[in-house]
This record gives C-alpha cells, sequence and structure tokens, in this order.
C-alpha cells in the first residue's frame, strides 16, 4: 500500500519542519530566505533530526527482533524447564486428533522433565522416534507420548514424538491445550533459541 511511506513521509516533512521553525526562533532568526544564519538553522535542524529517527529507528528495530523471542516455560510432573522459542511463520504443525498448535522444542532443554528411565528411552531412539511412544507406555503404563505427522524442507513425510505437557507458558500467559514435539536436532545455530513457536504464540 502507498499509504503508509506516503504518511512516513509527510511525518519526516513536518517534523523537519517545525524543528527549522523552533530552531531559527530560539537563534533569533527572522528570516530563512535572507539572514546569514540560514545554514546554520538547517544544520542544528538535520542534525536534531537524525539523532530522533536514528533513536526512534533502532527503539523500534530492538522490539521487533525481541518480539519475534518468547521466553518459554513448561511444566510436567512438578517439574519445569526454562528457554527461549522463536515465533517461526513457517510453523503450522498442528495436532492432527485435536487440532492444537504443537511447539516444536529440542529434546536437550527437556530432559530435566522427566524420569531418568524416560531420558534414556529419549536417547537411545532420538533417531527413531516411531518408537518412543510405545516404549515410554511400557515404562509408565500410560501414553505420555503420540506421534505427529509433519512435513519439513527434504522431508516429505515424517513423525515427532509429542506430549501434552501441564502447563506452558509464553511471557507468563498460559496456552490453552498445549503440544510439544521433540526435535532431536539444534533448531538455532547460535543458541538464541530452543523450540518454534507459532506465527500467533504469545
Amino acid at each position: 500500500s502507498i499509504m503508509r511511506p506516503l504518511i512516513c513521509v509527510l511525518a519526516v516533512a513536518a517534523m523537519l519542519g517545525g524543528t527549522v521553525y523552533f530552531v531559527s526562533r530560539f537563534l533569533h532568526i527572522s528570516s530563512l530566505f535572507s539572514d546569514p544564519g540560514t545554514i546554520r538553522v538547517f544544520l542544528i535542524s538535520f542534525g536534531i533530526g537524525w539523532g530522533v529517527f536514528t533513536f526512534a529507528f533502532r527503539r523500534h528495530w530492538i522490539n521487533r527482533k525481541n518480539s519475534g523471542v518468547l521466553r518459554t516455560e513448561l511444566l510436567l510432573h512438578g517439574k519445569s524447564v526454562e528457554f527461549s522459542s522463536l515465533v517461526d511463520t513457517g510453523n503450522s504443525l498442528r495436532d492432527p486428533i485435536t487440532g492444537s498448535r504443537v511447539l516444536v522444542c529440542e529434546l536437550s532443554v527437556l530432559l530435566p522433565l522427566f524420569s531418568n528411565c524416560e531420558r534414556r528411552v529419549l536417547l537411545e531412539n532420538v533417531n527413531d522416534p516411531m518408537l518412543i511412544p510405545e516404549k515410554i507406555s511400557e515404562l509408565e503404563g500410560s501414553s505420555l507420548f503420540r506421534l505427529i505427522p509433519y512435513r519439513a524442507v527434504g522431508v516429505k513425510s515424517g513423525f515427532l514424538p509429542a506430549f501434552k505437557p501441564d502447563k506452558l507458558f509464553y511471557n507468563g500467559k498460559e496456552v490453552r491445550n498445549p503440544l510439544v514435539a521433540v526435535s532431536a536436532g539444534k533448531l538455532s545455530d547460535n543458541g538464541g533459541y530452543s523450540a518454534l513457536a507459532q506465527a500467533d504464540a504469545g
């Protein structure tokens, strides 16, 4: 749409015009077209405008960057873990049974939630997720895990083991009917986040 850039241009022009006016009044310059101090007025105004816009855009960029990462807390069986989740617009994974959206999380940060036996099963079968629900069920006598079908770049079809936590929070706000899928590999190259949330998360 052309309206947004047009409004930005008008806002910049109005701000610079106002700055020039107030600087000229402060320096007691009566006419910008004849007074020898005109160049000084424009230089000072440009400097002020540059500083204001640099500060404003920097704050906007920081807020926008930070808004893409969610402080995440998971609770299961009286245990909890905290980590960062990236809001991923490409994550459209849903539970085919309930339709709930799914948080994809690295196994390494989830391990403290599970018992020693559960951890061993997860680590031993991390590359063969089809076995995890059955083996966990044999340990606990309950179906803690189930398989979620997914597609990704280079993967036409696959399955991720997933479980329903007791509670899931994004930035302190509780998520209804959460489901967490376990990823065997790292999701972030630099360790900036450990999970992928969906675009409407938080």
